[in-house]
């Protein structure tokens, strides 16, 4: 690979990394957190709510990002004596990540 080429994949994963951590972040600030009384009707309106799925949708995108991100930094240490051990790094977060997500979107 081309040092122009692994430059563009380190820039690009370190954007979906900033990127992935302001969608996480927005995460908290846009979910509503209606009534949590034993009122099934206000669990329900705040579940219906737009602003429940725009949450969501933000973070699941965020965790999507996420090891991309990843990528771009094991291909920055790629060649260096952590190669070993950032390999296992981005292979754990795909794993996390494909896990987590189903049960993030239900």
């Amino acid at each position: 690979m081309s040092q122009a080429g692994r430059a563009g994949r380190i820039r690009l994963g370190a954007v979906s990394l900033a990127v992935s951590a302001l969608l996480l972040a927005a995460f908290p600030l846009v979910r509503p957190f209606g009534d949590r009384s034993s009122n099934p009707t206000a669990v329900a309106e705040t579940l219906a709510s737009a602003s429940w799925v725009v949450c969501h949708m933000l973070g699941a995108l965020g965790f999507i990002l996420l090891p991309l991100g990843l990528f771009g930094l094991y291909t920055y240490l790629r060649d260096s004596p952590v190669d070993r051990r950032a390999f296992q790094g981005l292979g754990l977060s795909w794993l996390g990540v494909g896990l987590f997500l189903p049960i993030f979107g239900s």
